[in-house]
């Protein structure tokens, strides 16, 4: 448990210096350079970024990883007859955060230059040859009497482009959505499955101890039955050694002094043979309460034994 709690504080405090280490673009800024249009994107450190370019309409994506927005406006719309709306999307958070920087054209423009300049990114537009004249140039004298019917065309077919447009950045922010969300799952799977590792080996060390200590009292307890067992024979041989020991020959008595002769010689009686001495009840008591106690302490040490297994078995499994 401990561990775990260690592993989420490291985790907590990560994304925290993440989050703290992310770059804050606080400005999004379009300016007329006469020949080309550049759009200027400041950070607080250095960009990490990617760009690639998109049709119909004409677009240019920048992507900057590790990046959020502050104070910067979703949508920056202009009318310079080149660049016609920057839209300043966020996705995702720490990490995994990407500012998006897509720049939608009113015309078909070449590839635009990015270059850094310390933490800004200047993205420079070249302007169409006559770009800037196409634009305010008066119409000729023959169209005067077509316009008013054009303009309701013109009308009509501005509605169906700029719906497409809105239709396909839509999808573009969908998929970049499904993107990022798609990246924190599998941020989230591999911190869950270190997470389940850690888990599983500080139950095996676990299991492992309790195996460990199972087999140390099982050890002891065989050492404790060898010793009383050991006790119980040596006891038990000495009481058959007193049992089987034949009586020491009791002390030879002095004979009377013969008779004179005058006297008659009495009959001398046949010396009793010598019995041998047995053990004693107290010592017979005594040899049967020590055998009895050592098979007592022999049941009580295999069924201490055998429930040690026991233990060890279920801890292992």
């Amino acid at each position: 448990m401990r561990s775990s709690h260690t592993l989420a504080l490291c985790l907590f405090l990560a994304g925290a210096a993440q989050a703290q280490d992310l770059n804050v673009v606080t400005s999004v800024e379009v300016k007329d350079e006469g020949n080309s249009v550049t759009v200027s994107v400041k950070g607080s450190k250095p960009p990490n970024f990617t760009t690639f370019s998109m049709a119909d309409p004409a677009r240019f994506v920048i992507d900057l990883s590790e990046t959020k927005f502050q104070g910067v406006p979703e949508d920056l719309r202009f009318d310079d007859g080149v660049v016609r709306i920057v839209k300043n999307l966020a996705y995702g958070s720490g990490a995994s955060a990407i500012a998006r920087v897509m720049i939608a054209f009113s015309v078909d423009v070449e590839p635009p230059d990015v270059q850094t300049d310390g933490n800004s990114l200047l993205v420079r537009v070249a302007k169409p040859a006559g770009a800037a004249v196409a634009g305010t140039a008066a119409k000729p004298a023959g169209a005067a009497a077509a316009s008013g019917a054009g303009d309701g065309a013109a009308a009509v077919a501005a509605a169906a482009v700029a719906k497409s447009e809105a239709d396909q950045e839509a999808r573009q922010v969908a998929l970049a959505r499904e993107q990022v969300e798609a990246e924190a799952r599998e941020q989230a799977r591999k911190s869950a499955e270190a997470t389940a590792k850690e888990r599983e080996a500080q139950a095996q060390l676990e299991a492992q101890a309790k195996v460990r200590e199972a087999e140390q009292l099982a050890a002891r307890q065989a050492a404790e039955e060898e010793e009383a067992r050991v006790a119980a024979d040596a006891r038990r041989a000495e009481i058959r050694a007193k049992v089987a020991a034949p009586a020491v020959a009791a002390p030879a008595v002095a004979a009377p002094a013969g008779p004179t002769l005058a006297e008659p010689t009495p009959a001398v009686a046949a010396p009793a043979e010598p019995t041998p001495a047995g053990p004693t009840p107290a010592e017979l008591a005594a040899a049967a309460a020590a055998e009895r106690t050592a098979a007592n302490q022999s049941k009580a040490d295999a069924k201490a034994e055998a429930k040690a297994r026991r233990e060890a078995e279920q801890a292992a499994a």
